[in-house]
Parts: C-alpha cells; sequence; structure tokens
C-alpha cells in the first residue's frame, strides 16, 4: 500500500516579465523576483530571484493558485494573445499522483519603458 507521500506531486512555475504577450520567458524577458500567490490549500508561494517557485509534496487533482498583484507594484497582468484562459490572474491545473505540473504567471510594466512622467 502506497503511502500518501509516494502520490503527491510537485507544482512548479515562473513570474515572468513579457514584453510579447505569449506568457512565455523569451530571451531578454527577467523572472518577476518577490512575486506572491496563494494556492487552493493555503500556501503561500513567493519567486525567487529568478521567478521561480516550486511546492513540494501537494496532494494530487485540480489544484487552483492565484496572482496577488499587490505584491508587484508597478506591474500588471499581461494580456496573453495566444491562450485567452491565461487572461487571469488565477490558474488552474490537474496535478496526477507523483507528477510535476507547471502553473507560470506573465506580468508587464504598467509604464511605457523610454517614457517619463
Amino acid at each position: 500500500v502506497p503511502g500518501i507521500l509516494s502520490v503527491c506531486g510537485t507544482l512548479f512555475g515562473r513570474g515572468v516579465v513579457v514584453k510579447n504577450f505569449d506568457g512565455v520567458q523569451q530571451p531578454g524577458e527577467p523572472g518577476g523576483p518577490n512575486a506572491v500567490g496563494f494556492l487552493d490549500d493555503g500556501n503561500r508561494i513567493v519567486t525567487d530571484a529568478e521567478g521561480l517557485f516550486s511546492v513540494a509534496n501537494m496532494l494530487p487533482g485540480y489544484r487552483t493558485g492565484a496572482l496577488d498583484l499587490s505584491s508587484l507594484p508597478g506591474y500588471t497582468l499581461a494580456p496573453n494573445l495566444y491562450f485567452r484562459e491565461r487572461n487571469s490572474q488565477s490558474r488552474l491545473v490537474h496535478l496526477s499522483p507523483g507528477a510535476l505540473v507547471r502553473m507560470n504567471f506573465a506580468v508587464t510594466p504598467t509604464f511605457q519603458e523610454g517614457t517619463q512622467s
């Protein structure tokens, strides 16, 4: 009989500052450090200096996460021109037993680069 941790999975992802609005980090697009998110089980996630995060030993099933935009002053959710379901602060993923699943978030500056107020 498998133990409880043998069926757990790992959730990982990245917060990225995008410029081409595809939701995927491209060369020259930095990670979003110190972005805060909340998972459906109450866990609080914070991205590292490269914009990465991971949560191990999560129970399988449908899992949701939401980006806290107030943790990123000067940024807003980046519109995704290719996948409409990613135009939200929340994500829904299915975590299979023992699997890895990715949950990414993309933001963009609320100001135009090269302009001054």
